[in-house]
């Protein structure tokens, strides 16, 4: 392309009108370092929790001040708030990221500005749009609040709360196959060399490759075995036998050697006489506990969520990129997820004597669904950096040919700083979400909740036990701080 110019008047503004913007860009970037960081502000709040204070949700606001980011502040704050046992404070955050969700949702049926955001993201960089929260986050945030208003006592919203979970999982495996079928349209539109290009690079093969590993190992983002367990825990209070035992089957298939689930299948399957179908799980029927509590006794359910999911990083790789005046090498900043590592720490449940009567164990990893989502995403997000790459190293050298390296160099620096990966996720998220179930004779049992590898974190609870009823125990434990919330279900 080449830009001509009736006067030289008219050159030397638009020149002056470049230079500008460049330095206003820079600038821009410049006033911002000095600004602390989300990631900045959580690791503070987390210090301050590991030293056995309370931290204050209102830091948040001031690295989650932009618009882009209002439902990130929602998120954390309402998750915050909960671990510091202000229940109306989360409820009220909660519902303002779920009323966030609803407003997205409806955009996207009714509006064109879904994609006029996504058009824009291709030409500018992905960090330039609201954070729109992914799949697993949405379906946790269901299952917090569904735990917050069980705390609250309301047991009509509990139910309205779980209906929706089964409703927005349903909505999750819809938008999963959308953008399935938008990154396939995007190869069919001529973009899959831009793909191509980065992913078949060993450098960046070799930097993926532990999470390519990691996500393998889930089988989608979006499917939580937690969540499934709760939904089986309500509907079996409320004797719907047949609800509760395909939530219980799909949490087990989720997580295949949590024993907690294998019992309950086989507990149901038992009741509801269908006892044949244990086979696709290899299970015994002659194996199964009984269908219904002991005479005089009732069941204690454990829901424990441990530490932090891990944040984002980044990496940055040379990519060739073609233009009218031969291959550029520009250097693409990408997110990754390192390896993950085990931090599981189980949570055991002793009685007033110190008897072990259960232990928890793993229902869901939180860090391998946001390794799971993350892999999901990274075919388009490659294609738009690339297509953004491209873009851009013509423009500067354009710029170079009309006005000198020096204001060529500028400008490509200048975008360089300007493009940069979306790092941004919900970081107070628990890591381990676990659980337990145990039976125990009616009355107030004093017990200890004691994880195995921090022992001075160890809290005495009081548990009422009705007969035939169950109780469901909330448990929070991250580094310095441990909440329970016991609530007797009707």
């Amino acid at each position: 392309m080449t830009m001509t110019f009736a006067h030289p008047q008219q050159y030397l503004a638009w020149r002056r009108r470049l230079a500008a913007c460049c330095a206003l860009c820079l600038l821009a970037l410049l006033a911002g370092s000095g600004c602390q960081t989300h990631p900045q502000v959580v690791g503070k709040i987390k210090l301050e929790m590991m030293q056995g204070r309370l931290a204050n949700p209102e830091q948040l606001s001031s690295a989650l001040n932009s618009s882009n980011d209002q439902l990130l502040l929602y998120l954390e704050r309402g998750r915050l708030r909960q671990i510091n046992d202000d229940l109306d404070g989360s409820m009220a955050d909660y519902l303002a990221a779920m009323s966030f969700f609803d407003q997205e949702d409806a955009k996207a049926r009714y509006t064109a500005t879904g994609a006029g955001s996504q058009v824009m993201a291709t030409m500018v960089n992905d960090r330039t749009l609201p954070y729109s929260g992914r799949s697993f986050e949405r379906i946790m945030l269901l299952q917090q609040q569904a735990l917050n208003v069980l705390a609250m006592g309301d047991y009509e919203g509990l139910g309205v709360m779980v209906n929706n979970l089964a409703y927005q999982i349903g909505q999750a495996e819809k938008r999963y196959q959308e953008e399935l079928e938008a990154v396939e349209k995007q190869r069919q539109d001529g973009h899959e060399k831009a793909y191509s290009a980065v992913d078949s690079m060993p450098a960046f093969q070799n930097q993926m490759a532990a999470m390519n590993r990691d996500a393998a190992k889930v089988r989608n983002s979006f499917q939580n075995a937690y969540v499934y367990y709760f939904s089986g825990m309500y509907y079996e209070s409320r004797q719907d036998w047949s609800n509760a035992y395909l939530a219980y089957k799909t949490a087990l298939r989720l997580q295949p050697t949590c024993r907690t689930f294998q019992d309950d299948v086989r507990r149901l399957a038992r009741r509801m006489q269908r006892e044949e179908e244990l086979k696709e799980f290899g299970l015994e029927p002659a194996a199964a506990p009984p269908v219904t509590p002991a005479p005089g006794a009732g069941v204690v359910v454990f829901f424990y969520e441990q530490d932090y999911v891990d944040e984002k990083q980044s990496f940055q790789l040379a990519v060739p990129i073609p233009t009218h005046a031969g291959v550029t090498l520009v250097n693409i900043t990408f997110p990754y997820y390192p390896e993950v590592t085990n931090r599981l720490v189980p949570l055991a449940i002793q009685s007033r004597r110190g008897q072990e009567l259960a232990v928890t164990e793993l229902a869901c990893d939180l860090q391998r669904l946001a390794v799971k989502d993350l892999s999901e995403q990274m075919p388009g997000i490659i294609t738009r950096m690339v297509i953004r790459a491209t873009l851009k190293a013509v423009a500067g050298h354009e710029m170079q040919r009309q006005m000198g390296l020096a204001a060529g160099l500028a400008a490509t620096l200048a975008m360089a700083l300007l493009e940069q990966p979306d790092l941004r996720s919900w970081l107070l998220l628990p890591r381990y979400a676990q659980v337990a179930r145990l039976e125990l004779p009616a009355g107030e049992h004093e017990l200890a909740l004691v994880p195995r590898s921090a022992l001075n974190m160890q809290q005495s609870i009081s548990v009422p036990v009705s007969a035939g009823k169950t109780t469901v125990v909330h448990i929070v434990g991250v580094p310095g701080r441990m909440i329970s919330r016991v609530t007797p279900l009707p």
